[in-house]
């Protein structure tokens, strides 16, 4: 009788492991699938939102798509003052070599939620070649940025003073 048990016992233990990936794969299939409609209903939701977007601002955004993509290594920083042109930091102020993005350059970013029309207004003594560093509000804000790779579209070059190079 005590081996009967014992072999209940162990089919009961040999399934389990079983069971655990029958599971695993139903809940892996069921996330996958979710996913994908999801992102189907996001993909019909895009045009309405372009759509939505009033007559100038969709014909700016255009405009903004025609221009040539530069890649930029990006930072950012939170350290009250002045900046470099001499205004006093702010949202929407970038720090740049000004060799390569001269001061009053006016840039359009794409970095995520950081995405949007940045003026540069600053550099930075670590600022060198293809780098950014953007002001943020707080310091938190700033390391949670961290450092990442950041598309750049100039929609206005600044004027190159006479110690900032060629």
């Amino acid at each position: 009788m005590s081996r009967g048990r014992a072999r209940g016992a162990a089919r009961g233990l040999a399934s389990a492991p079983l069971l655990f990936w029958v599971l695993l794969a139903a809940i892996s299939a069921h996330a996958y699938f979710s996913a994908l409609t999801l992102q189907e209903e996001t993909e019909k939701a895009a045009p309405e939102v372009a759509s939505a977007l009033p007559p100038e601002e969709a014909a700016l955004s255009q405009e903004i798509e025609r221009l040539p993509v530069l890649t930029f290594l990006a930072t950012a920083y939170s350290l009250p003052g002045q900046t470099a042109s001499g205004e006093t930091v702010r949202v929407g102020i970038v720090a740049a070599d000004p060799a390569i993005l001269p001061i009053g350059s006016i840039i359009h970013l794409s970095a995520g939620r950081y995405s949007g029309i940045y003026t540069v207004l600053d550099t930075g003594l670590k600022i060198r070649g293809r780098m950014l560093d953007i002001w943020m509000p707080t310091v938190e804000e700033a390391r949670a940025f961290g450092v990442r790779r950041v598309k750049v579209r100039v929609l206005q070059w600044g004027r190159k003073s006479s110690t900032s190079g060629p």
